[in-house]
């Protein structure tokens, strides 16, 4: 037996929108299955919701309760059909609306006048004038006759409340935006006070969030000002991490640290919170006893969050080599992007040689460094390097360019700081032909 549950607002209610559009959200962490059965009028299917709130009849005190935040206070009736709890939030003969038994429902529906089903409303005088008033006295007569001078709909109606028929209905679904604004008591001054009204939120965003099970990797928040003759526009403040989230500890952070950093030009009155975009919810979300590689990259995702909040977007570069011979024209970087590092396009490297690859510094001068010289030996700062490892030749000719070599060693200084040098192949003839050696590279 399914259980249904009805919440009618009346047309003429202030604020009927409103309430209706705030129903319609906050009955998601009741059930999925929510549809606008009439302009005026939500059923919700909470069959299967039943046993995670302790039965029909405390998920319904459950949910009266929480309708009396609404702004405007809904009918709430509860019945196994979707048209009869209908029914019974329109009718206004009894206060009775819980029914959880067929049987106890359709008495309940014969005693219903019949102007309360709303397919009957067209031929209420006829049906008064044969002296049927009742839903009861409606399913006495021929269905035949019945069909013929009314309407098949209606027919359907009551199949539907007395559970003779299967109910159909298109489910609401959910926006995948969110906004609150909040006004404040008084006036701030500087940003850091906002962090409190700021955190509240927060929390109602990620409870959002969880409620529909998604994640969001940016945040808005506007800052209003006063209004008048010195009004400004709002201030716009976008927190973005790495990483989508969904609880208030993957936002906390880095909103405290964008706070930290601004400048309020005016006192702010208002705040106002807006999900733009969503994604789904990571599927390996859950906790586990034993520490997943996942981890570290959602840590060390965390910590550039941190570093883009505190220094600004282009105080942090990440690696971009490019497909060139010449080492100080193949080591570029470029500005990080605020996306998910799994989303990041990296390019495919080659298949790993047989000898594998030769070590690179990580530090590489954008150009070479000249080196004096001193027994045959190159010298930099004063100390004499000692070569370790070489020569690796690299071809640097490029077709705009005139042919070029490099022998390419690893010298370490008397501390043992090891360096990438190169000396240009002797059959060479350039313009820097008192400097054999170059400093091109230090190793960390």
């Amino acid at each position: 037996m399914s259980c249904w549950i009805s919440l009618y607002i009346p047309p003429d209610s202030p604020h009927f929108h409103t309430a209706l559009n705030w129903l319609i959200q906050e009955m998601q962490c009741y059930t999925p299955h929510i549809a606008l059965a009439a302009p005026h009028t939500l059923v919700l299917n909470v069959q299967a919701s039943l046993s995670l709130f302790n039965g029909a009849r405390a998920l319904a005190g459950k949910l009266q309760e929480h309708c009396r935040m609404a702004p405007v206070r809904p009918v709430l009736a509860m019945a196994p059909t979707a048209t009869g709890a209908q029914w019974l939030t329109w009718q206004t003969l009894t206060s009775r609306r819980r029914i959880l038994q067929q049987s106890q429902l359709n008495r309940k529906l014969n005693t219903l006048p019949v102007s309360v089903i709303p397919q009957a409303q067209p031929y209420l005088d006829w049906l008064h004038g044969i002296a049927c008033y009742s839903v009861g006295q409606l399913r006495q007569l021929p269905r035949a006759g019945l069909q013929q001078r009314t309407t098949p709909a209606l027919i359907q109606a009551i199949d539907a409340a007395y559970a003779r028929t299967t109910e159909h209905f298109t489910w609401v679904q959910p926006a995948n935006t969110w906004q609150c604004h909040h006004e404040l008591a008084y006036h701030v001054q500087q940003a850091p006070q906002l962090q409190p009204p700021l955190t509240a939120l927060l929390a109602q965003a990620c409870q959002w969030l969880a409620q529909h099970r998604c994640a969001s990797s940016v945040l808005h928040i506007l800052l209003h000002h006063e209004k008048g003759r010195k009004a400004q526009p709002p201030g716009f403040l976008k927190v973005c991490i790495t990483q989508p989230g969904w609880h208030t500890d993957h936002f906390q952070a880095v909103l405290q640290q964008l706070l930290l950093n601004l400048q309020l030009p005016a006192p702010v009155i208002a705040l106002t919170l807006h999900i733009p975009a969503t994604c789904p919810l990571p599927q390996d979300n859950t906790p586990s006893l034993f520490p997943d590689p996942a981890q570290w990259q959602q840590n060390e995702a965390h910590l550039f969050d941190l570093l883009h909040a505190r220094l600004g977007p282009n105080a942090i570069s990440t690696p971009n080599p490019q497909a060139l011979h010449r080492p100080e024209q193949a080591n570029q970087w470029q500005s990080t992007s605020l996306r998910p590092l799994a989303a990041q396009g990296h390019a495919s490297l080659p298949a790993e040689p047989a000898g594998g690859w030769p070590v690179r510094p990580f530090w590489l001068h954008a150009k070479p460094i000249a080196l004096a010289i001193r027994n045959h030996q190159p010298v930099y700062q004063g100390e004499v390097l000692t070569l370790l490892q070489g020569p690796e030749r690299i071809d640097c000719s490029e077709w705009l360019e005139p042919y070029l070599a490099r022998d390419y060693f690893i010298a370490r200084n008397q501390h043992h700081i090891h360096f990438w040098i190169f000396r240009e192949h002797k059959g060479i003839q350039t313009n820097r032909q008192k400097a054999h050696w170059f400093l091109h590279g230090v190793f960390a």
